[in-house]
């Protein structure tokens, strides 16, 4: 807490008034938009949106547990920790000392998984960090690999096992504590003078030919491997690209031998742009994980069984043609693995690259907006037509100064778990 005080430029206390603020807001308020919440900025500038969710869930959980029925035919909301989680036009009571130390508690841990370091912590370590074996996910959260040591991937064993929240559920990888995950800024870099992150970079890229050959329904449909930039547009400049916002680690790029589903009779390819003659594609990314990338490839993406925000269903979006906020929104949804069992921390992450026909937004009546510029697509409504990896290590963070654009995105992290992929 006191790190993110610091970074804020306010006291302590300051800080866990509006956490406290914020939290009850979201609790009592399963629908709104973080960003109407007054001093939203305590948790958004620090714990990536999967993180939040998670954190939101577990209070209101643990409200339901505690909640007692309220009085019949009675407006007024009690002053204890259930009450709280309900939506009320009543005012809103001051939380007793033990909702806000509840409240407190969890957020610390949310903020420290995501901010602090293994030699800046000022809080207990965080229980939203977890593995199996009750080991760090990372060993001692240094990175002691040498670009050139080899790297032996583990065979090709998809069991479509679903990744667990903190209460054993199934849920979206974002959102995972099983296999467990931690922000990528809490590793270490490497001690070594010699390590290179160009050459680390070049490793991972032959880690990946490596592990799509090992898959040859996923290899058969992709076009060759290339360096390409990632870019992200502003919207309310003209669609001039923002500077700097992903260049940190390596971006590779597979095009698709053939998009899926195929674009409607007639569009032309133009400069590598679907062209309708009077009708608009919208470019947009759905950011995930390597657990789902040969699935995805082969069969198309598709929602996963649980709703996501707002209660909708569907492949959740951001266009490339918005603002750095959705893209700091949208890297919250990346979740960075490393391939390799072998000890390297070099992590990679996939964004589907789609075009939206604008025609079929909310075809049939049915709502898209999940809020804060994010789509829910449904299956057949899209069109991806190719995939960008991003490739990174803890020392390409580490590198970067804090002023640095691609500083503030989120980068969450864990090992890679041959039974949790997806079978295609």
């Amino acid at each position: 807490m006191k790190v993110l005080a610091k970074r804020l430029k306010l006291t302590r206390e300051s800080v866990q008034l509006r956490i406290t603020h914020v939290l009850r807001q979201l609790v009592q308020n399963p629908g709104l938009d973080i960003n109407e919440v007054p001093y939203n900025d305590v948790l958004t500038s620090t714990i990536s949106p999967g993180r939040l969710e998670l954190l939101v869930s577990r209070l209101r959980s643990i409200g339901e547990e505690r909640r007692e029925p309220a009085p019949a035919a009675s407006t007024e909301v009690a002053d204890d920790w259930p009450e709280t989680c309900r939506v009320s036009d009543a005012a809103a009571p001051e939380m007793n000392a033990e909702e806000t130390q509840l409240m407190l508690s969890f957020a610390a841990s949310a903020v420290a998984s995501t901010t602090q370091t293994p030699d800046s912590r000022d809080e207990p370590p965080p229980p939203l960090v977890s593995s199996d074996d009750d080991e760090p996910p990372f060993g001692s959260l240094v990175a002691h690999e040498s670009a050139e040591s080899c790297c032996t991937l583990p065979p090709y064993d998809p069991q479509s096992e679903q990744p667990l929240d903190a209460d054993g559920n199934p849920c979206a990888h974002y959102r995972r504590l099983t296999p467990a995950s931690i922000s990528m800024k809490r590793i270490l870099p490497s001690p070594d003078r010699a390590f290179s992150c160009r050459h680390a970079h070049r490793r991972g890229m032959q880690t990946l030919k490596n592990w799509v050959a090992l898959r040859p329904e996923l290899a058969a449909r992709l076009g060759p491997m290339q360096k390409k930039a990632f870019l992200w547009h502003d919207a309310t400049k003209a669609g001039a690209v923002i500077p700097r916002l992903h260049d940190v680690g390596c971006w590779v790029y597979f095009p698709l031998l053939k998009e899926i589903p195929a674009y409607p009779e007639r569009t032309k390819i133009l400069a590598g742009r679907p062209k309708l003659q009077g009708k608009r594609f919208i470019e947009a990314v759905h950011c995930s994980s390597m657990y789902t990338f040969a699935s995805s490839v082969i069969n198309g993406l598709t929602p996963g069984p649980l709703p996501g925000k707002k209660g909708l269903k569907g492949v959740f979006v951001y266009q490339t043609h918005s603002t750095a906020e959705h893209a700091k929104s949208s890297s919250g949804y990346a979740m960075y693995d490393a391939l390799c069992s072998c000890g390297h921390h070099i992590f990679f992450a996939p964004r589907y690259l789609l075009d939206v026909p604008e025609w079929r937004l909310g075809e049939g009546g049915r709502p898209y907006s999940a809020g804060e510029g994010q789509w829910a697509l449904q299956p057949g409504t899209f069109h991806l037509r190719g995939v960008f990896i991003h490739i990174m290590t803890p020392q390409d963070l580490h590198e970067l100064s804090p002023e640095h654009p691609a500083s503030s995105l989120w980068y969450e992290c864990g090992r890679w778990s041959p039974p949790y992929e997806i079978k295609p």
